[in-house]
Parts: structure tokens; C-alpha cells; sequence
């Protein structure tokens, strides 16, 4: 009996030890298989007790309740996870190199928006609606980058602040506060150039 008990236990251990000669794996590997398939029954266990709690809200007629109740959980997690991932983003904006790259595409749309908006005033000039109109659709859309660049730094600077109570006396902080600062004057000066276009393109349109 101890003998076939022996002959059980050796065959086992060799077809472990083919398995590992089969597929290289060491036993460092073959500890992180033994993870993962603890994991997977860990996962199969969750959503077993999952179903039967389903089912047992169904049988009782309290399904409405129960899923209700499952969202809102479900629904809390991802506001969390949401929140961790905006406080991590926003986090880097301590660094003077993640501001200054974020401004440089602040600036850069502007440029754009400010060409455009030279270029339908060009057309105005000459009575060419057709290109002003187009000109000043592309400004709109430049715009929009603009505004969406400049809004970031904003929201990463009021987050900054509401968060970690930042002062633009702050070091660490200073670059941020006067992007932020850069970035209203910027979009202002745009918006200002838009209308006066879009009031001289009305001549013409």
C-alpha cells in the first residue's frame, strides 16, 4: 500500500517536472501559474456567490432592490478610481517641464487660431466671403484646442489648490499660476480678435 502510495506520488512529481522541461518553465514560473490559477478561482468563487445572490433576490422579489444596490457599489468604485486617476494626472503638473510642455501647445494653437482669424480678415479686405467664411471656421476649431489646452491647466491648478491649498507664492507652484494666467490672456485676446473678424465678415457673407 506505502509502495503504491510512493509510485502515485513519484509519477505526479514526474509529469510536474515533464510539464516544466516541456515548456522551460522554473519554479519561479511555476509559482506565478499557481498564482494565477488561485486567482481564477478566487474570481469563480466571487461571481458564484454573485449568481446565488441574484437568484435569491429574484426568488424573494427584491431583484430591483438588490441591483440597485449592486450599482451604486459598482458606480462608487469607478468615481474613486476616476478621482485617483485625475489626482495622479494633475499631480505632475508640479513639474516645471510638464507645464511648460502644455503651454507649448497652448501657444502653438493660438498662433494658429490668430493666422486664421489674419487670414479671413485678409479675405474680408479683398470681398472674398468664401475664403473669409472658411478662414474663420478653421479659427473656430483652432479655438476649440486652444480652449480645451487652456482648461486642462486651469482644472490641474484649482485642483491643486481645493486639494493641497497651493499659493502662487509656492515654489513648486509658481509655473503653474502663471500658465494659467498666460493661457486667460490668451484665449481673451483671441476671442476679442474673433468677434471683431466675425462682425466684419458679416459685410461680406
Amino acid at each position: 500500500m506505502k509502495l503504491d502510495s510512493l509510485i502515485k506520488e513519484t509519477e505526479k512529481d514526474l509529469k510536474k517536472r515533464d510539464f516544466k522541461a516541456k515548456f522551460g518553465i522554473d519554479s519561479k514560473s511555476q509559482a506565478l501559474i499557481d498564482k494565477t490559477q488561485k486567482d481564477m478561482e478566487a474570481k469563480y468563487t466571487a461571481t458564484e456567490k454573485s449568481l446565488r445572490e441574484i437568484k435569491d433576490a429574484v426568488r424573494k422579489g427584491t431583484a430591483k432592490a438588490f441591483l440597485e444596490s449592486q450599482m451604486k457599489t459598482v458606480m462608487s468604485g469607478l468615481d474613486f478610481n476616476k478621482k485617483k486617476a485625475v489626482k495622479e494626472m494633475y499631480a505632475r503638473l508640479v513639474d516645471v517641464r510638464v507645464v511648460n510642455k502644455y503651454m507649448g501647445e497652448v501657444k502653438k494653437s493660438y498662433e494658429v487660431v490668430i493666422a486664421n482669424l489674419d487670414e479671413a480678415a485678409a479675405a474680408i479686405k479683398g470681398g472674398n466671403g468664401k475664403i473669409a467664411s472658411a478662414a474663420f471656421k478653421a479659427a473656430g476649431e483652432s479655438m476649440k484646442a486652444l480652449k480645451k489646452g487652456a482648461a486642462f491647466l486651469s482644472d490641474g491648478l484649482e485642483a491643486h489648490v481645493k486639494g493641497g491649498g497651493a499659493k502662487p507664492t509656492d515654489k513648486e507652484m509658481k509655473p503653474l499660476f502663471q500658465a494659467v494666467d498666460t493661457c486667460g490672456k490668451l484665449v481673451k485676446a483671441a476671442e476679442d480678435k474673433g468677434k471683431a473678424v466675425a462682425k466684419d465678415l458679416k459685410a461680406v457673407a
